[in-house]
């Protein structure tokens, strides 16, 4: 055990926190810490995409989550388009990570190729 006790990732959008912190996620999990995983932004349609329904969807990003050992998974569905980190969101993260616990150290992704991915905190 690394001394971690609980870890909380935040990923922008579902899946980030899967392909951004999965390893990590995984190593925190077998080490015996307490993950909780927050998705600030619901799911984005594109015109192809209607082979999956929204409760498959979430259920998919359940499954993973749980595949994975996360403790709690927390979505906001925040909408995509014109997001804003405002005063509510914002509180809403401070409210998720005062029930985490209070160690904290930054794991940010280093591999992505986009700017938004998610990273993780512990």
């Amino acid at each position: 055990m690394t001394g971690v006790t609980d870890v909380l990732v935040v990923a922008p959008h579902p899946d980030d926190d899967v392909i951004g912190c999965g390893g990590s996620i995984a190593k925190h999990v077998r080490d015996g810490a307490r993950v909780t995983v927050v998705i600030v932004i619901g799911r984005e349609r594109s015109a192809l995409d209607d082979a999956v329904t929204d409760a498959e969807f979430a259920a998919e990003t359940e499954a993973a989550a749980k595949a994975l050992g996360v403790h709690r998974c927390i979505r906001f569905d925040e909408p995509s388009r014109d997001f804003t980190l405002s005063r509510r969101v914002h509180l809403n993260l401070v409210r998720v990570r005062g029930r985490c616990g209070r160690r904290w150290s930054t794991c940010p992704t280093t591999t992505t190729t986009t700017s938004s991915t998610g990273w993780c905190t512990s």
